[in-house]
């Protein structure tokens, strides 16, 4: 399970390196050796600007292209757990969270406007499994994918400024699908 997760945000302006994540995960001496772990969990949050885009997919895959850089962010966070396991002489994985934002009615995605619910999940579902095959293919050693954020801080009512929202039913039908594979 998870006992004590911190929130991080990944974007071009806040860019994981090894020594940047050692600082959010573990207390360190003065040499820069891990003393003990702060967290055991991070839950990692796109940043604003695949949100505020009009064109979902193309924001978010750039947003994925930025999180899964080699020798940066979830790679330089698998980097740093695997110096914090070495000196604790520990073998743990960190647990990963990442977000996921609802879309916004006429935003763009896979080239068709979102207007209804199942646009709603069409997006969201993509953006689990765009993650999900993402991580895996990139086989990290220290790091487990253990579930997905509901990015949005509220969750907008079915009418709001004067458009359809879906964001409860679909935020039910999110999590029913994130469960159904096993992540929470």
């Amino acid at each position: 399970g998870i006992n004590d997760q911190q929130g991080v945000h990944s974007t071009e302006t806040h860019v994981f390196t090894e020594e940047i994540a050692l600082t959010y995960m573990a207390a360190l001496d003065e040499n820069g050796k891990a003393t003990d772990v702060y967290m055991d969990s991070l839950i990692i949050c796109s940043r604003t600007a695949p949100n505020a885009a009009e064109d979902k997919e193309n924001a978010f895959n750039f947003f994925y292209d930025e999180l899964f850089y080699e020798g940066l962010n979830l790679d330089a966070i698998d980097k740093a757990k695997a110096k914090i396991n070495a000196d604790l002489g520990t073998n743990d994985k960190e647990k990963i969270i990442i977000s996921v934002s609802a879309p916004v009615i006429n935003s763009v995605f896979k080239g068709k406007k979102v207007e209804a619910l199942e646009d709603y999940n069409e997006f969201l579902k993509w953006q689990v499994d765009e993650v999900i095959r993402r991580f895996n293919e990139s086989d990290y050693k220290n790091l487990e994918l253990v579930g997905f954020y509901w990015h949005d801080e509220a969750i907008k009512p079915n009418e709001w400024d004067n458009a359809k929202s879906y964001d409860y039913e679909a935020c039910i039908a999110f999590n029913d699908y994130v469960h159904s594979l096993g992540y929470i």
